[in-house]
């Protein structure tokens, strides 16, 4: 069964399961939330994830190889304002009101095990809380030996407290370990704590090694319960040394690689995710930021989910009606100055001559400059001189263009002329060599229909 990150899964399958289940399903009852504060921790989860796998294929398709997803949360922490990232929205985990309730999106209004309509979140209400960060899991996979990972050190880094403060961060019934469960991100976020161990494991130790190393039972250090030769507390037939096995990766799951992305590839396979190629010592995937979301430093990039980034909010761009926008003065030129040619182009209401324009002198330029300084340009003008109907059309296109900024895929606006009065209107832009027509038909082959692609969920 893999187990993809949460943003490749079919999230109606995984509400039908949960919305599906009995109130009384959970282990994480409400006199006791599993083993925590201890190496146990790591190997309990790993069996109780299983379970709760086993349990969600009943409710899959024939033929279905969904397995649980993983929440890899460090795509949503280094944001401008975590809290609206896209994950928390009613694309993917859902949405709250005003009072933390999860009325919005695919878990919307799921009553909890404690009889409440529907969880609740907090989200960075709590100072304590925060997503797991790249710095944390790089500590993690620096340890060399197994208590500096299982065991409960004092040290705020420990695997098990990074893991704790993103309960925290979520905060609301996921604050609370006995209520934890109430809340889907329950499950995500420990697919990606079973993911970290697991490539620790991969990193340090033999495929010998993971089944028998386990910290020495100290019980002043760890309860009984966390001994590898102790029952898994409501998980019977398994012991802890029993999570340790290799045969959970041999057989049951394999774990898909997190979201990677480079200059050369900038792209994150997901349209949950943007490519940030600025802000890190190398390309990095991020969550994109929900509808009104803070996106602020980030004008540049594909951050929002819906919408663009403007004014440093994910929002939909203003829109200006044409009679709002003036034409800007600063392009016109001096009819003398420009030169036209042959026509290279026509259509409904225009035609696009060949042209060149004086180019203005420069502080470099000698004293002998001649007419021969001339730049190449394309000219669109009426089809037919004097129609006024065709020279209100095409100055409604200079309008817009004076007022586009320079882009690299938009022809540059280079002048124009406006004499109204003697029924000229020329703009005056720069010229591409070549057919764009020809361009599209040799390179048809290795363009992508990204209307296509859209509707087909790709």
């Amino acid at each position: 069964m893999p187990r993809p990150p949460l943003t490749a899964v079919i999230f109606l399958y995984l509400f039908n399961f949960l919305d599906g289940l009995p109130k009384e399903f959970s282990i994480y009852d409400t006199t006791y939330a599993g083993v925590h504060s201890g190496p146990g921790f790591f190997p309990w989860h790993r069996e109780y994830l299983k379970r709760f796998e086993l349990v969600l294929r009943t409710f899959l398709p024939m033929g279905s190889t969904l397995g649980l997803p993983y929440w890899d949360s460090t795509l949503d922490a280094y944001l401008p304002t975590v809290e609206d990232s896209v994950f928390f929205s009613v694309h993917l985990t859902g949405d709250v009101d005003e009072d933390g309730l999860l009325v919005y999106g695919p878990y919307a209004n799921m009553s909890t095990m404690e009889g409440n309509l529907m969880p609740r979140r907090a989200l960075g209400n709590n100072s304590q809380g925060e997503l797991f960060t790249e710095a944390r899991i790089d500590v993690l996979l620096d340890q060399k030996e197994i208590e500096g990972v299982l065991q409960y050190p004092l040290d705020e880094r420990f695997f098990e407290f990074s893991h704790d403060y993103v309960h925290y961060f979520i905060g609301g019934d996921f604050e609370t370990t006995y209520s934890s469960t109430n809340d889907v991100i329950f499950f995500w976020h420990h697919t990606f704590v079973d993911f970290i161990w697991e490539m620790w494991r991969q990193k340090i130790q033999t495929r010998e090694e993971r089944e028998v190393q386990y910290p020495e039972p100290y019980p002043d250090c760890f309860p009984p319960l966390h001994f590898a030769n102790a029952t898994m507390h409501n998980l019977p037939g398994r012991k802890i040394q029993d999570g340790l096995l290799n045969a959970y990766t041999d057989k049951m799951y394999k774990i898909a690689s997190r979201p990677r992305c480079s200059n050369a590839r900038p792209d994150c396979g997901s349209k949950y995710l943007f490519c940030d190629t600025a802000n890190f010592d190398r390309p990095r995937c991020q969550s994109k930021v929900k509808f009104g979301g803070n996106c602020t430093g980030y004008e540049a990039f594909d951050i929002c989910y819906e919408g663009s980034c403007y004014d440093g909010r994910c929002q939909a761009l203003p829109s200006l009606r044409l009679n709002e926008i003036y034409y800007d003065k600063k392009f016109e030129i001096q009819l003398d100055n420009l030169k036209l040619g042959r026509i290279i182009g026509d259509g409904h209401f225009g035609k696009v001559c060949m042209g060149w324009v004086l180019r203005p002198k420069g502080p470099s330029d000698g004293p002998h400059s001649h007419i021969s300084d001339m730049l190449p340009v394309a000219v669109k003008a009426p089809k037919h001189n004097g129609n006024h109907d065709e020279m209100g059309i095409l100055y409604e296109e200079l309008k817009i263009m004076s007022n586009i900024p320079k882009h690299p895929n938009i022809l540059t606006l280079v002048g124009a002329v406006t004499n109204f009065d003697l029924g000229e209107i020329y703009v005056i832009l720069e010229r591409c060599e070549g057919s764009l027509i020809d361009k599209l038909k040799e390179g048809k082959a290795r363009f992508r229909d990204e209307l296509v692609f859209s509707m087909a969920g790709l």
